[in-house]
């Protein structure tokens, strides 16, 4: 691929005039978010994936990278695809930490949304 072709792809995709850098993903946060949404304990959701419930600790604490094979566990235990994993919530799911209804109550998340 030369520069031209590499600029013009980086332009298109800009084409929103968007020019932040998205922060990067804490996936150990992201599953803990998902296994939450899904009303799952610790336990459940490992039962679920099929991994250890210490594994599945240490992988939403920072503790551990998980092996592409544990990834694609986690996946189908928290009915999602492996790229959703890596996808940052939709703002109003109810998973991002600091979320809060209008009252300033946490937002107690559905399932629903992961469904796609």
């Amino acid at each position: 691929m030369t520069t031209r072709t590499h600029s013009a792809i980086v332009r298109i995709a800009r084409q929103n005039g968007d020019e932040t850098t998205p922060e990067p993903l804490n996936l150990g946060e992201r599953v803990r978010g998902l296994r939450k949404a899904h009303g799952f304990t610790l336990e459940q959701a490992a039962r679920a994936a099929g991994l250890a419930r210490s594994t599945l600790s240490k992988i939403e604490n920072g503790q551990m990278s998980p092996t592409y094979d544990a990834v694609k566990k986690l996946a189908q235990g928290l009915e999602v695809s492996v790229p959703q994993l890596f996808t940052a919530p939709a703002i109003g799911s109810g998973q991002w930490p600091d979320e809060r209804d209008p009252h300033g109550r946490r937002q107690r998340p559905s399932h629903r949304h992961l469904r796609a």
